[in-house]
């Protein structure tokens, strides 16, 4: 709309996009400075006393290999259910459900949902209203109970994290057994164990195992893979030669997403690849030639493109290396640079929002302070954000991609209308599912079963569902 502030869509605006509520933030930060310098002091102590005094535990990809042994697969086109839906119960599950059940008729999908207690479970199918909906209880810790979880559907997708603790038996079984696998984790340290250890057994096994199919880190990595099929149209030769990605989003943290930084940051054990080299980079069993070169890490700078003041995106980071693992497959570029920021409305908000990153880095490694943080005041696991807060909430992604064709550009836009972090990541996360369970195979980019990305697993059937289903998106070449 003309004349509307590039911070504000459909009603819809920026956090501190008031220039007087910025000021008071900015003198805050001000006014706890030299709180906030003794915590960062006292956090970085604390950091090295427990790297020396209580080292986290080293891990290596097991000597005799994670694959399950004498498993009877099912031919994929006789297994019972499309998809089965674990982490049902959890605050981003619930959403994924709703979104099904509210999307697709009965009969359309064959579907399941799956956890612990089979009390919760029907109380989640009841509350979408359908008291018949298959369950299936099994739980993550045991990985006896995960035969039934996997044997008889085409795709689990699991919201149930943190995936560092809770993920990583249910890939291997979906490995072993052939079956699909998309799930809504952000943890990308643990996704890059997942591709050592378990990729070559996928791709035996035909399983494509998708991670990362939620606010983590769909819009990117697709407009990614839109940009490049784009600039291909004019000059099949062209490759990405960078691309360049502007955030704009609103959106309030859940339990569950707090309890994954927290896993993320104390880690339950270090992860020792097998490889020479980064797994990321593992195409077919060997070492890429396509590499990322990230150029991420700007606190505060001034988008021309956008003509707006830009901060630090605290999505870059994982962003950057599933974008790495996507290019490394289907070879976007052979190095490709990646640039990443958040979108501020105002000079005065750019600079809080790099006061409010200093602060909340300092606060997340101050051990003591986290845990009451986390006893009293955040979140707790299965709960989060308010209808309202999420009814508030959006994202909206612009990117630009260079060819290396002289003036080739293409540009894409990628809209949620609302929250992104669950009620878009469990539409999301199940459509991603479903495109893994439904698709025609032909239409998939890598061809194959491995650990992969949207891009790379699912790509252009994935994007036509997410489009179907809500979110907006364009791309075009620009002259």
């Amino acid at each position: 709309m003309s004349g509307t502030p590039l911070w504000v869509r459909d009603g819809k605006r920026l956090p501190l996009d008031s220039t007087l509520v910025a000021l008071a933030n900015l003198g805050l930060l001000a006014a706890a400075a030299p709180l906030l310098g003794m915590l960062c002091v006292t956090s970085i102590g604390l950091a090295v006393a427990k790297a020396v005094l209580f080292p986290t535990p080293k891990a290596k990809k097991p000597a005799e290999g994670d694959e399950l042994r004498d498993v009877t697969k099912k031919p994929f086109q006789d297994r019972k259910f499309d998809i089965v839906i674990l982490g049902a119960t959890g605050f981003t599950g619930t959403r994924a459900v709703r979104h099904v059940a509210k999307e697709y008729a009965a009969g359309e999908v064959k579907w399941a949902i799956a956890g612990r207690r089979k009390d919760a479970l029907d109380a989640v199918r009841k509350s979408v209203g359908l008291p018949d909906l298959a369950i299936i209880v099994c739980d993550v810790t045991k990985p006896e109970t995960l035969h039934d979880l996997v044997r008889d559907t085409r795709a689990v997708v699991s919201t149930a994290g943190p995936f560092t603790v809770h993920g990583t038996e249910v890939v291997k079984f979906c490995a072993s057994y052939g079956t699909h696998y998309a799930d809504s984790t952000g943890e990308v340290d643990w996704v890059r164990e997942m591709v050592d250890r378990f990729d070559g057994i996928a791709r035996r096994s035909g399983a494509r195992i998708v991670n990362c199919c939620g606010n983590d880190s769909v819009p990117w990595d697709l407009s990614l893979w839109a940009c490049a099929q784009e600039l291909k149209k004019a000059a099949p030769d062209n490759s990405v030669a960078e691309i360049e990605c502007f955030n704009r989003s609103r959106a309030v943290p859940s339990g569950g997403t707090l309890a994954s930084v927290f896993a993320t940051l104390n880690p339950p054990y270090k992860y020792t690849s097998s490889a020479a080299f980064d797994p990321m980079l593992i195409d077919n069993g060997e070492k890429s030639w396509a590499r990322v070169v990230s150029r991420i890490w700007v606190l505060l700078s001034y988008a021309r493109r956008e003509n707006a003041w830009a901060t630090l995106s605290l999505m870059a980071p994982p962003n950057a290396r599933v974008i790495s693992r996507s290019n490394a497959i289907l070879k976007y570029g052979e190095s490709l640079v990646y640039k990443e920021v958040s979108i501020a409305p105002s000079l005065p908000a750019a600079l809080a929002a790099v006061g409010n990153i200093f602060a909340v880095v300092c606060v997340l490694w101050c051990t003591p302070l986290t845990w009451l943080l986390r006893r009293y005041v955040l979140h707790k696991p299965g709960s989060g954000p308010t209808e309202a807060e999420m009814d508030a909430g959006f994202l909206d992604v612009t990117c630009f991609a260079k060819g290396t064709k002289p003036g080739s550009l293409a540009k894409s836009r990628m809209y949620f209308a609302t929250d992104p972090f669950y009620r878009e990541t469990g539409r999301m996360v199940a459509e991603a599912g479903l495109a893994l369970a439904l698709a025609d195979e032909k239409f998939f980019p890598g061809g194959h079963g491995g650990v992969l990305t949207t891009a790379s697993g699912i790509g252009g059937p994935y994007l036509e569902r997410l489009i179907k289903t809500g979110t907006q998106f364009s791309v075009e070449t620009v002259q």
